[in-house]
């Protein structure tokens, strides 16, 4: 274990490391100390201001300390350490709440006393951070646009109006206009649908009546929407007979099917894609005004039938873990009880998995699943007394 300390005395911040690490041995715990002191008493938002206050006067931007969690970017301690070829997983932010550790030591009239915020990063948490982050952008960003030729003119408007999530980052969204030539684009085009969460579908009579939109696109973007693991936005560009294709017709469109948008002026068309545009990041995001199941444009409401969208990030983030499944008949959500790291509350997305072990902290852990259940994205809870299982409901 490699030792940082930063002790701030005065106006000055005094960096040490407290081990050698001239032997180059790969470390993979770091305990980072933020020490400060004086002639009296002081509480632990005292502390806190000295530290902050000195941050700022030396300009120290990779540490952001607050009175709940300080965020790190790690590559900033790598630095501070100075080998980083010791500490290789020191990369990325992490948010961690600190321990306060204060003490007087009775050496004069007045004594003195110390206060420090202590962490403990290690390689196993800073890696299974990115893992999360991993899961939540593939899971928030992939979508598919399913398009006949015939109506390329709509492909690159919607394109235009997506534009923007795609720049900051909301959306990342595929059609087979991006498969380069030489590349095998069935292969392309199937992994692209294995990645998608939203599926964007320009209807059209050119639509209905394409075999390999019907037999290759079709099926497994609707079988993934059937079990919750993506969202239809249905737009209807032309007069065709969607309302009669059963599969179809269960997602409400973003448009009337009466009126497509060929029918209607330019400024009209416009209108209904920034509508497509605000449900895709609705849906995405969580903000109201997109429904996960169906994607419909109006508000989802407990009392219709329509499951709510999680407006916590925690119950957002274990909901997207548990859709992430690829077994239907396993999703949902297993707590195990007896914690080995007091204040954490372990569990695996999914029912009978014995994988990856996610962990979060207690209260919001709780929070996020009284969310989930009070929204009816889970049943109520089988506890079989060493674990609560809650089974997903799609």
């Amino acid at each position: 274990m490699i030792e940082v300390r930063c002790n701030v005395i005065g106006d000055k911040v005094h960096w040490s490391v407290g081990r050698s690490v001239l032997d180059g041995t790969v470390e993979d715990v770091v305990r980072l100390v933020f020490s400060t002191g004086g002639f009296a008493s002081f509480s632990e938002r005292d502390a806190y201001e000295i530290i902050r206050g000195a941050f700022r006067r030396e300009n120290i931007a990779w540490v952001q300390p607050s009175l709940d969690m300080w965020r790190f970017e790690l590559e900033g301690l790598s630095a501070v350490i100075g080998r980083p070829e010791i500490v290789p997983w020191l990369q990325g932010s992490l948010s961690i709440k600190p321990e306060f550790k204060y003490r007087t030591i009775p050496i004069g009239v007045p004594p003195v006393s110390s206060g420090a915020f202590v962490f403990y990063i290690s390689a196993d948490k800073t890696s299974q951070v990115a893992k999360m982050e991993t899961i939540k952008t593939s899971l928030r960003d992939e979508g598919f646009i399913c398009y006949s030729h015939a109506d390329k003119k709509w492909l690159k408007r919607v394109r235009v109006h997506l534009r923007p999530l795609e720049r900051r980052r909301v959306f990342k969204v595929f059609d087979d206009s991006q498969i380069q030539p030489g590349t095998r684009w069935k292969d392309e085009i199937k992994a692209a649908l294995d990645r998608a969460r939203v599926a964007i579908l320009l209807v059209s009579a050119d639509f209905l009546a394409s075999d390999f939109i019907a037999e290759n696109e079709l099926p497994p973007l609707l079988k993934k929407a059937k079990n919750g693991g993506a969202i239809i936005f249905p737009v209807i560009v032309s007069p065709c007979g969607f309302l009669k294709e059963e599969a179809l017709a269960d997602y409400q469109a973003v448009n009337d099917p009466s009126k497509p948008l060929d029918s209607l002026t330019s400024s009209e068309s416009e209108k209904i894609l920034t509508k497509l545009s605000d449900a895709v990041e609705a849906a995405l995001t969580g903000v109201s005004g997109g429904n996960p199941t169906t994607g419909a444009s109006q508000e989802p409401t407990a009392e219709g039938g329509q499951k709510k969208l999680p407006t916590s990030e925690g119950a957002r983030e274990l909901l997207q873990l548990i859709q992430a499944g690829a077994d239907p008949e396993n999703r949902g959500l297993t707590e195990i009880f007896k914690s080995i790291e007091p204040g954490q509350t372990f569990f695996v997305p999914g029912l009978r998995d014995r994988g990856k072990v996610y962990n979060m902290k207690s209260r919001i852990f709780r929070e996020a699943v009284a969310e989930l259940l009070s929204s009816g994205w889970l049943y109520p809870p089988e506890d079989t007394g060493k674990t609560r299982v809650y089974e997903f409901k799609p």
